[in-house]
């Protein structure tokens, strides 16, 4: 039997999968990765780029 977080995990995944889009655009992040057009943010940069102005 899985764990509860395994669980909701496993529906999480399901529901994000359910989507056209959202498949497109993980099947494009993947394909990035792969490709190797990624870029490492520290969490420094990170907080900058997600800062609200």
């Amino acid at each position: 039997m899985a764990s509860k977080n395994e669980s909701h995990s496993s529906k999480e995944t399901r529901y994000i999968l359910d989507s056209v889009e959202n498949r497109k655009a993980l099947d494009k992040s993947i394909d990035q990765l792969k490709s190797g057009h990624v870029k490492t943010l520290s969490f420094k940069d990170w907080q900058r780029m997600t800062k609200k102005n």
